[in-house]
Parts: C-alpha cells; sequence; structure tokens
C-alpha cells in the first residue's frame, strides 16, 4: 500500500536520538553498541513502513552516527548497498557483484 508523503509520520522515521543520561553527555562507543542490539533486536511495527533513521549528533569523539534500520522484506543487502551509496557517492554508482561462473550449453533436443 503506497502512503503519501503528507501522511507519513516523520517523527516515528526520524529520530534524533538524545544524548546519554541526564547530564546530556555524549555517546560512548558502548552505549552505541547497546542502543543497536536493542534496535535490531525488536520487534518492528508493521502497521508503519519498515524504515526508520536514527541520527546520533553527540559521540564522545566529536563525531556523529546515521542509522538507517530498514526491514530486510524492504531489500536484500545487495539492493541496499546500492541504494545508500546512491545517496551518498557522487557520480555513477557500481555495485560489485559476484561473477558468474558459466556453465557448459546442454544440448538441445532440436540438434541433430
Amino acid at each position: 500500500e503506497e502512503i503519501a508523503v503528507e501522511e507519513m509520520d516523520w517523527a516515528y522515521h526520524v529520530n534524533v536520538e538524545p544524548s546519554s543520561g541526564a547530564n546530556c553527555k555524549p555517546w560512548s562507543q558502548e552505549l552505541l553498541n547497546d542502543f543497536l542490539s536493542d534496535l535490531y533486536g525488536g520487534a518492528k511495527d508493521i502497521s508503519k513502513p519498515l524504515f526508520r533513521f536514527h541520527l546520533i549528533d553527540n559521540m564522545a569523539d566529536g563525531s556523529s552516527v546515521m542509522i538507517l534500520n530498514v526491514d530486510h522484506a524492504v531489500g536484500d543487502g545487495i539492493s541496499m548497498i546500492g541504494l545508500l551509496m546512491s545517496l551518498y557517492d557522487e557520480g555513477k554508482v557500481v555495485v560489485p557483484r559476484a561473477p558468474c561462473a558459466k556453465r557448459p550449453a546442454k544440448p538441445s533436443v532440436f540438434q541433430k
């Protein structure tokens, strides 16, 4: 079922995660790992589109982290890599693919 952009629940789909603790301490790598574990281990609400963005803009090292959580029903690993690379990279995106092994042609029943 297609949902119009105007009907999207953006507060659900785009989350700016608060700094950790009551003192707004920066996120540690350990806290980020725990967050990711909970995020990917939990059940998804199938009444809503199966994707969510999470932004953490206060890591202890000064960096930011953007997490895109997409259910596997939306796309497999290779297709999602291609999608994300097209969002962030300039120019044409070439998604690497495993080479196909050539199989010998089977004789046709119509060949003499």
